[in-house]
């Protein structure tokens, strides 16, 4: 039998594993374990030498480090009041015009996703922070709902990320401009910012047209006066998180020092900020907790992915699959096309992340090697899916973080997301037919030569 086929016959039985509720690392693991054997003629010492280099390389690894360090950033600007004083000040400059609440939720997440490596505690302290003034100013509710969740989304594009970060980490080698390149994780978080502004303005002009088609949704805004002098000082209220942001991005993209370095600056400077602000050593402690928590559920399926992407290539899979799509007359946007569906539908049924990381090795096969799309600009829509998904039923984790933190029944605010679905899954589109959009700052500071 030919490797290609083992690699097939492998895939679909680690996607029946998982659809059926069997852990998804465990999953990866097996279908990689049954994969090396078939391809080595059931040779045990070669599987535990191709496992156990895989396992020791991604635990060693320095790049690695950056993840949990960036998480741990997260969580300790969550307890800071940093987000809190983020809105205060944007809403003091914005909450004056027509749709400023909800042109408040919008920036304010953007802002904060410059210290928040996911979109969930954005979303869930903007929802709490903002919906008693939406209501109070006579927001149309569907529309403060679809704001509220898809609004997150921000935090997952601008620097640094966590959902970028992943890929970047999982991401194979692939051919592109004919020769082998690798994702490289600065170059990665600097490909979010540009996309992350441009939604911010997509959002907002979504709030606008939603206002004017639908008469009564956006109140009239408020004829009081802010005085200039009172918007300038709340400017400083916003310095922690822009200094935060110059600091390790700047730095890791000027090249001072790398990723890690940057995500290992970015959390001390918090942990001193935090201490700073009087933050309870209790709180803090539990941040650090939280930060192990989470790096240890998603690392065993990083290195999982890995192990798996490996069995893949060695499977002859990806190459196969990269001549085959070049040659079919299909349009390429038809394939990614293709490719943006089946991770809808899939993130219907179980969280999306991890679907990503089993089958980054085909997606960039089936997208880069065959239909000549830039890397990393499938890494962005595929970061921009992730949240996408977050928005559908059933599964749907960022509308039940919603109603969670608003206590409300989900149903409702998955028919409120609608709208902002619908344009977050044509942006992706727009990435894909306007690359620049995702590759032109990195090309600008020459950090991308492909």
């Amino acid at each position: 039998m030919s490797g290609e086929l083992i690699g097939i016959i492998c895939f679909l039985g680690m996607l029946f594993l998982i659809f059926n509720g069997f852990p998804i690392a465990i999953s990866m693991f097996l279908a990689s374990s049954v994969g090396f054997l078939w391809l080595k003629g059931w040779n045990f010492a070669i599987l535990g030498a191709q496992l156990g280099n895989t396992l020791f390389n991604n635990s060693a690894s320095y790049e690695f480090a950056v993840l949990p360090l960036f998480i741990l950033l997260g969580t300790l600007a969550g307890v800071t009041g940093i987000a809190e004083q983020a809105f205060d000040a944007i809403h003091t400059w914005l909450g004056r015009i027509k749709g400023g609440t909800l042109f408040t939720v919008i920036v304010a997440n953007g802002i904060y996703g410059a210290c928040a490596a996911n979109s969930s505690a954005g979303t869930i302290i903007f929802s709490r922070l903002a919906q008693p003034s939406l209501k109070k100013e006579g927001y149309d509710e569907k529309l403060s709902l679809g704001v509220l969740c898809s609004s997150g989304s921000l935090a997952s594009l601008i620097p640094p990320s966590q959902a970028i970060l992943t890929i970047c980490l999982v991401a194979p080698a692939c051919m592109y401009g004919g020769s082998q390149v690798q994702m490289s994780l600065g170059t990665g978080l600097m490909c979010g910012i540009v996309p992350g502004i441009l939604l911010i303005a997509l959002l907002c002009l979504t709030v606008r047209v939603y206002g004017v088609v639908k008469k009564g949704t956006v109140p009239e805004p408020s004829t009081e006066k802010t005085p200039i002098k009172e918007k300038l000082k709340t400017l400083k209220l916003l310095l922690p998180i822009l200094a935060l942001f110059v600091i390790m991005i700047g730095g890791a993209s000027l090249g001072w020092f790398s990723t890690t370095v940057a995500g290992a600056i970015g959390a001390v400077v918090v942990c001193i900020y935090a201490f700073a602000k009087r933050v309870p050593l209790k709180k803090v402690w539990e941040c650090f907790w939280e930060s192990c928590l989470m790096q240890a559920s998603i690392f065993i399926i990083i290195v999982a992915g890995n192990c798996f992407s490996k069995f893949i290539a060695s499977s002859g899979l990806t190459s196969f699959l990269g001549s085959a799509v070049s040659k079919l007359s299909a349009p390429p946007i038809i394939m990614f096309a293709i490719v943006m569906v089946f991770f809808l539908i899939g993130g219907a049924i179980m969280n999306v992340v991890p679907l990503i990381i089993c089958t980054c090795s085909i997606v960039y096969a089936v997208l880069v090697d065959g239909c000549g799309y830039h890397p990393y600009v499938v890494m962005i829509a595929l970061v921009l899916l992730v949240e996408v998904a977050q928005l559908t039923p059933p599964i749907g984790m960022g509308t039940y973080i919603v109603a969670n933190a608003l206590r409300m029944d989900p149903m409702k605010i998955f028919k409120a997301v609608v709208p902002f679905f619908v344009v977050l899954f044509l942006y992706t589109f727009v990435l894909a037919l306007v690359p620049q959009i995702v590759t032109g700052l990195p090309h600008l500071m020459g950090i991308l030569s492909y």
